[in-house]
């Protein structure tokens, strides 16, 4: 598992913890509407996913902010 460095300060690694939950609790709701997913899947503010059905992800997905992922 990736560690964060030791010189980042206490208040910026609980910003990127903060951020990553975010991403992590929009793929939670995301993911029963996917077709497969297996693993972690990361969404990012204001990512419209279409036709979800049809995706099938892998053990991890990141999707950016503001993506439109139409298949």
């Amino acid at each position: 598992m990736p560690q964060i460095n030791k010189d980042v300060s206490a208040v910026d690694k609980m910003s990127i913890y903060m951020q990553t939950g975010k991403k992590m609790f929009r793929g939670l709701l995301k993911k029963p509407f996917l077709k497969k997913a297996s693993g972690i899947l990361f969404v990012g503010k204001g990512t419209s996913i279409t036709h979800k059905g049809n995706i099938y992800c892998g053990k991890m997905l990141n999707l950016k902010i503001t993506l439109k992922f139409m298949v």
